[in-house]
């Protein structure tokens, strides 16, 4: 819990020096060092991924100004023809998945309940690909626009053990899977895939 308040009080003076001085000074430049290399670490180990991300976006926008604004005017919804495209095809998959799923009657007849979500990727962790890839424009990375399905299955019985359950869910996973995968066929000339439902990361991501 101490880690956690710490974390969130480097936030705040992140914040605060963000809105009282727009320069970098050698003060901005330690806590938002301290941002990304001790405090958003630390909110990642601890499950706390909203802190980790506003830390970490945080200290980008004071350290890396510029490359923060590329990021941001790139992939943020403006009156750009672009971006108005990009989020709009984003809203419009995330309706079809949904609506795939919830007219399967047979997904829907072993679900307690599911939901499908969509993200553009938060812009440090964009920079980052696109720094490390040699990517210029955000439509180059691979996952910068993301769509998530979080699904519970029902229990087929009051005293079904819950790793029986776990494991429909995974089987309902890959069967969603399936699905989409005859719907929208993945890019020929890069048909990237890893699958973490198998084999989660060492995180817990599943």
């Amino acid at each position: 819990r101490a880690l956690a308040i710490r974390s969130a009080a480097c936030l705040y003076r992140l914040k605060g020096l963000r809105a009282v001085d727009s320069d970098l000074t050698p003060e901005s430049v330690r806590v938002s060092r301290e941002a990304l290399f001790i405090y958003a670490p630390l909110a990642s180990r601890l499950g706390m991924h909203r802190l980790k991300n506003e830390l970490e976006n945080a200290a980008f926008c004071q350290l890396y100004r510029r490359q923060y604004e590329m990021v941001q005017a790139q992939s943020t919804l403006d009156d750009s023809n672009m971006n108005q495209s990009m989020t709009q095809a984003l809203l419009t998959v995330q309706t079809d998945m949904t609506t795939m799923l919830e007219q399967d009657a047979e997904f829907m007849s072993l679900m307690d309940n599911f939901s499908v979500t969509a993200r553009v990727k938060e812009p440090y962790s964009m920079w980052k690909k696109m720094l490390r890839d040699g990517y210029h424009n955000i439509l180059q990375v691979p996952d910068a626009l993301a769509l998530r399905i979080v699904l519970n299955a029902k229990k087929l019985s009051p005293d079904e053990p819950s790793a029986v359950t776990r494991a429909r869910e995974r089987a309902l996973c890959y069967y969603a899977q399936k699905l989409f995968i005859g719907q929208w066929q993945p890019n020929a000339s890069n048909p990237r895939f890893k699958d973490y439902i198998e084999s989660p990361k060492a995180n817990g991501y599943q």
